[in-house]
């Protein structure tokens, strides 16, 4: 620790006083200065060089972990289960500022005296990195390499692209002083971890809640693989081709016959009208929905014929459809009727089914039915026994299409495969209407940003519905910040029914299933899969991927299976990235107590992510009707936008990296270093989006330095520190007792922010106490007693006394944010306040005395306030005239209209006026008129008593000592100055 020169030499005072009688001339003022106990320090007015801040980040964050984590002091833990990145390409501003978020929050727990356990982690599967990994060599062979390489040496691509991701994302994310657990960190790549994934894979298909299903997904066409809702982002603004499509009615049922009766000619062909924003799903079709309450009509068009529509849709289809009187029915009347396709050659005859769903807000009242191409859809004819059907192949090509169709076959859907379509039916006249730029809401793939298709493939289904009023309920006793979340969460769960978890990649965990070779079933017994997550512990995941004609070593070891290696194959499914970091509470200690982690902290978009995914899996595999969250707190935060409300893309060019911030940009902002980065964070409103710039970092910047600047001015203040006072209220000024009220208040306010995590408050908080209760009142108040007053009086301990106990408060709250400038401070501190220890952080969390507290100041304070604001005023007049240089070299005359509260204050402190008001004299209610006209004056009321103040230039003069202004001869010491050196 630097040891710091105390200065004790003074010069002697009746040479100094001969000196200035024999040249009355020459400037005294800085003739004394050895005589004042001015302000010495070492600490730094800005940050250090790079290795002296890489040892204050080791100090601050990894010693400090270490130190806690191998303590036996702490009687309480705080766990904090850390959402996992994505382990590819480099980190964003929004990782910094989640990141810091947890740690802000951790060393707060830590200086609560409580044991964090905090173990960062990583999510190492999936599409993503598997295309990441293999782009470079992609575009070396000019083709995609992932059709020529083998599933093993994909999965080695991937895991070493992973991996090194995982060490540059940890890298930076130690630079941001975040400490944790980084040695032992989680990832999902490891067998551990796998292992246990699987576990819960196992148990929750014990349970029923898992099955095998051939029925529609969302697929992405580009990435070849099903996707889940968390995996689609939608486009407002998707241009569709909308189709008006005639069906022609084979059959009336009888209820129809009686009605229609003999009111349609029977050379004149009836049909359904149904629109469409898929048409290439009528390849598909399989029946026609309709709402059995609803009221339909029969039209007519002059070119088309008649048609069957809703009455609630009728005048959407325009003038030239003609309504029949007398022919309106329900669409429970239309059920024993049958239609056919336009587009199939077959004499099949398709069915009307009753369907909720179908309302009268857009369309035609009658709904296009294609199983194996929609939720509705499949769910609907399922009931009705329909076959799901779905003639599209991975890419999004048509496959397996009757002969009349098959010159379609490989055309891709969305593209001339639905050209062809709509061809095919305007050729037939089929079509009444087309709409080739309908916009409107549609769903892209989130990694390939193209639209996805809906398609019926078999896929691994986890049943929500059986889990989530569970699920549901166990949040009754979650926190949540904000607290929409919880409505958010609550929502996105209720929507769910079931969550295909199976991927068609080979990046990712397999999905431990073994298919009879003819039947393609798969074997679901749980001794099966006991016997092949127990190979997987011991031979790993990339031995699955092996390519093996005879796979007996997967099989148990029974009668049953002996010698049918060759008759089983093995499945090439992955699991969802989101079950895997959905599993990652069970690396949790589970004796932590009711809750696995006391903090979740991610962006928002993790409602329909993460924390729904954690929560799912744990209440699956957890004893019914006493299901817990494995969270108690769920905190969620915004995304990053530039300073024009724009959200960050590499594509817009408006990203800052965290790196820049830290080492500053040229000409826009200056380097912010660490600590500006977590400042940065922490005055952020996060629960929001968050606007970043070169105005809001020059700010941030600007805050940074004023705490260090007062931090300083508090080490040199305190370099002598040595004797502390007892506080006994009658040793202190008041306006000292004022300081310690003002600060207990203020770490009291910032507590409390800490406490609901609301660290932009905390931030308001401490500027605000910062600028107008120290750097604007006290600081400027003291520094005469603490300069000139005797080296070891009463007076000045006390003003020591109130800075040290600023310090260790300062130290404590600042610690979250910025533990960098904290722990450099705590270097330079005196023995006396850092109480031999060397981190804020082994000091813990300072509660200062109730004693500090005096209620009588909360109604004092204002007041002073306001007076001082008339008396500074009255100063600023005199100054604009230049009759003022300084408010030490005027006087000030202070007149109250009246008794009262005001009166009283001011009769209370009247000889503290001077140093309250940083002047020489103050004449309380002078005997000069004041109709005579003060000249420099202001006035204001104040709790309904007019104050008004004057400001005239001092007639005393300036002490070439302290420059007080309260010397009664010019180059003379004032009396307090001239008793001091006669006493040393």
């Amino acid at each position: 620790m630097l040891r710091l020169k105390v200065v004790t030499k003074r010069p002697n005072p009746y040479i100094v006083r001969l000196y200035s009688t024999i040249n009355k001339s020459k400037d005294l003022n800085h003739s004394y200065a050895d005589t004042l106990s001015l302000p010495k320090t070492e600490f730094p007015n800005r940050s250090g060089k790079p290795d002296v801040i890489a040892k204050l980040i080791k100090r601050s964050s990894d010693e400090i972990y270490d130190w806690q984590i191998n303590s036996n002091t702490f009687q309480k833990t705080s766990v904090f289960h850390d959402g996992p990145p994505y382990a590819n390409a480099s980190l964003h501003l929004g990782h910094a500022m989640n990141k810091i978020l947890k740690d802000i929050i951790n060393r707060y727990d830590l200086l609560q005296g409580k044991k964090v356990f905090y173990k960062p982690g990583w999510d190492c599967h999936g599409l993503p990195i598997e295309l990441k990994a293999l782009q470079t060599l992609s575009a070396e062979a000019k083709k995609d390499v992932a059709t020529v390489l083998s599933p093993s040496e994909i999965r080695t691509i991937a895991r070493s692209h992973a991996l090194e991701a995982i060490e540059d994302q940890m890298k930076s994310f130690r630079m941001f002083g975040v400490m944790g657990d980084w040695v032992h960190r989680y990832r999902t790549l490891d067998t551990d971890y796998e292992i246990r994934q699987l576990n819960v894979f196992k148990e929750m298909m014990h349970r029923g809640f898992i099955s095998r299903k051939n029925k529609p997904v969302y697929w992405g066409t580009e990435t070849r693989t099903a996707l889940a809702e968390a995996e689609l982002e939608y486009n407002e603004k998707h241009k569709s081709t909308a189709a008006t499509v005639k069906f022609p009615i084979v059959s009336l049922g009888e209820n129809l016959k009686k009605i229609i009766g003999e009111k349609i000619p029977s050379n004149q062909k009836l049909n359904v009208l149904i629109w469409t924003t898929t048409p290439w799903t009528l390849i598909s079709n399989k029946a026609v929905a309709v709402n059995a309450e609803m009221e339909y009509v029969v039209v007519s068009h002059e070119n088309h014929g008649l048609f069957i529509v809703a009455e609630s849709r009728r005048e959407s289809l325009g003038e030239d459809f003609k309504k029949i009187d007398n022919l309106s029915f329900t669409g429970a009347d239309l059920l024993s009727s049958t239609y056919k396709s336009p587009l199939s050659s077959d004499s099949e005859e398709r069915p009307f089914l009753a369907a909720s769903y179908v309302t009268s807000t857009i369309g035609t009242g009658l709904v296009h039915t294609a199983p194996g191409h929609g939720f509705d859809d499949y769910l609907l004819c399922r009931k009705h026994n329909i076959d799901t059907y779905s003639p599209v192949d991975d890419e999004g090509n048509y496959t397996n299409l009757p002969n009349d169709l098959k010159h379609l076959e490989g055309l891709y859907v969305l593209n001339q495969g639905q050209k062809e379509v709509i061809k095919i039916l305007e050729e037939k006249g089929s079509i009444i209407s087309l709409n080739r730029n309908y916009r409107h809401k549609y769903p892209y793939d989130w990694r390939s940003k193209k639209p996805i298709i809906i398609r019926s493939t078999p896929q691994w289904f986890a049943d929500i519905d059986s889990i989530k009023d569970d699920a549901v309920k166990s949040l009754q006793d979650v926190i949540f910040y904000p607290s929409t979340g919880k409505t958010r969460l609550e929502a996105f769960t209720q929507s769910r029914s079931e969550w295909c978890i199976s991927r068609q990649r080979v990046w990712g965990v397999p999905i431990p299933a073994i298919y009879n070779k003819q039947t393609l079933e798969p074997l679901t017994d749980i001794s099966s899969m006991d016997y092949v997550i127990s190979q997987i512990e011991q031979l790993g995941t990339d031995a699955w991927f092996e390519e093996e004609e005879d796979i007996q070593r997967w099989l148990p070891n029974t009668p049953e299976f002996e010698s049918k290696g060759k008759d089983y194959i093995k499945g090439k499914d992955t699991m969802d990235v989101w079950f895997d970091s959905g599993t990652s509470w069970t690396m949790l200690d589970p004796s932590h107590g009711e809750y696995l982690a006391d903090y979740y902290l991610e962006g928002t978009d993790q409602h329909r992510g993460w924390f729904q995914s954690s929560l799912l899996t744990k209440i699956a595999v957890s004893e019914k009707g006493n299901a817990k969250a494995p969270f108690k707190h769920i905190i969620t935060h915004g995304f990053t936008l530039d300073e024009k409300g724009q959200k960050m893309s590499k594509s817009l060019g408006n990203t800052i990296a965290p790196e820049k911030i830290i080492n500053g940009q040229k000409g826009k902002w200056p380097p912010l270093g660490v600590d500006g980065l977590r400042l940065w964070v922490a005055s952020s409103d996060y629960t929001k989006d968050v606007s970043v710039g070169p105005i809001v970092l020059k700010n941030v910047a600007e805050s940074l330095k004023k705490l260090r600047i007062t931090i300083r001015f508090l080490l040199g203040s305190l370099h002598d520190y040595t004797n502390e006072l007892s506080f006994d209220k009658e040793n202190f000024h008041p306006i000292d007792l004022i300081a310690l009220h003002q600060l207990k208040k203020m770490a009291e306010q910032v507590k409390e922010q800490y406490d609901i995590f609301c660290f932009n408050r905390v931030v308001q908080i401490i500027n605000h106490h910062t600028n107008t209760y120290l750097s604007a009142f006290y600081f400027d108040i003291i520094k005469d007693r603490l300069y000139a007053s005797p080296h070891n009086s009463t007076e000045r301990r006390a003003v020591q006394f109130v800075l040290s106990e600023i310090l260790r408060v300062y130290l404590s709250i600042l610690s979250p944010i910025t533990p960098l400038l904290t722990q450099e401070a705590i270097d330079y501190t005196p023995q006396m306040v850092n109480k031999g220890q060397t981190s804020p952080f082994k000091l813990g969390w300072v509660n200062l005395p109730e004693e500090y507290h005096d209620p009588l100041f909360e109604e004092e304070i204002p007041l002073i306030e306001k007076v001082l604001s008339v008396v500074k005023q009255a100063m600023e007049a005199g100054r604009v005239a230049k009759d003022i240089t300084s408010s030490l070299s005027c006087d000030i005359n202070l007149y109250v209209d009246g008794s009262g509260k005001v009166s009283n204050i001011i009769e209370k402190y009247r000889q503290y006026l001077p140093e309250l008001f940083i002047c020489s004299q103050v004449e309380v209610n002078p005997v000069a008129s004041i109709s005579e006209g003060w000249k420099y004056s202001a006035s204001n009321q104040i709790d309904g008593v007019k104050v008004i103040a004057e400001a005239v230039p001092t007639k005393h003069h300036k002490c070439p000592r302290c420059w007080q202004f309260t010397s009664l001869e010019e180059d003379s010491l004032c009396k307090r100055c001239d008793e001091t050196l006669s006493q040393a």
